[in-house]
């Protein structure tokens, strides 16, 4: 079973991590970010039923971070919401590709790194050097 964090941080705001979740009003649903109540719902199986692959799960998380970001912004990133969602999916897929690739989720482990974005500077914690970044 996957495993996903219990909370996350967004643009400054404490979000729980509702997995796996049922979506009993959509059934094609497998991933809703609330706004309103600071919360990201990631269903853990697809709308016949089957256990959702873990690729699939993460970046279903990333894509509802990605609302979150937008929506915490004023909805200034993606402005055509006639073309949100492809575009929320598109680069979601191309994240968690970029981040499954090179070692960055943290599937229940200790990444040994915590990275803090403070108005937009990236601040990098961790025992050995910054990245450049």
């Amino acid at each position: 079973m996957t495993k996903l964090p219990d909370k996350l941080n967004i643009m400054g705001h404490e979000y729980g991590i509702i997995f796996p979740h049922a979506f009993l009003e959509r059934e094609d649903a497998v991933g809703l970010h609330c706004y309103q109540t600071s919360e990201i719902y990631v269903s853990g199986v697809d709308c016949n039923g089957n256990d959702r692959a873990e690729s699939k799960v993460w970046a279903t998380l990333i894509h509802e971070i990605l609302h979150a970001i937008n929506a915490s912004v004023g909805g200034v990133i993606f402005t055509d919401e006639e073309k949100e969602e492809q575009q929320v999916e598109t680069l979601a897929n191309c994240l968690y590709q970029v981040f499954n690739d090179n070692g960055l989720l943290n599937k229940g482990e200790d990444p040994g790194f915590e990275i803090t974005f403070v108005g937009g500077i990236v601040e990098w914690e961790d025992e050995q050097s910054s990245p450049d970044i």
